[in-house]
């Protein structure tokens, strides 16, 4: 038989501090890779469930936050003639 698995639902309780261990660790490992969106959602995750960041994670927030808003304007542009461009490049904000 298999048992319901029962998660805790109050900030705090052992089974959501597991929960926001593994979160955070995944966030630390997107950003890791540099896939700053996907570390900006795993943080996210831990707030919709009502926790809050734990120190330091307020700092990554933002750094990771300006990260990916960089790495959002330095996204590859196709342009006609098959070249790309960076988006954040002088010659990509003419076209």
């Amino acid at each position: 038989m298999i048992r319901p698995l029962h998660l805790a639902t109050t900030p705090g309780e052992p089974v959501n501090r597991q929960v926001v261990a593994t979160t955070l660790r995944w966030a630390d490992e997107a950003a890791a890779r540099r896939d700053f969106g996907e570390a900006l959602h795993w943080l996210r995750t831990v707030t919709a469930i009502g926790e809050e960041l734990p120190d330091g994670y307020a700092a990554k927030h933002l750094a990771w936050q300006t990260a990916s808003s960089r790495a959002d304007t330095h996204a590859p542009v196709r342009r006609r003639g098959g070249r790309t461009r960076s988006a954040g490049s002088p010659d990509a904000a003419a076209r």
